[in-house]
């Protein structure tokens, strides 16, 4: 998934909106690109699953 901005600087809450596209497409990897600054800035974005926990022996 690719989400285009022209926004001053990325905040928490654009990566949450994009955390929430990743889980309501069953996506993994997304790029998140703002135009608006004076270079191009591009980050990266991996839906993180919850680690299980070991199983007792």
């Amino acid at each position: 998934m690719v989400e285009l901005k022209t926004v001053q600087a990325i905040t928490r809450n654009h990566y949450a909106t994009l955390n929430s596209y990743l889980k309501a497409t069953g996506l993994t990897n997304a790029l998140l690109l703002n135009f608006a600054e004076a270079k191009l800035v591009i980050k990266r974005l991996y839906e993180q699953k919850p680690q299980r926990s070991p199983r007792p022996r």
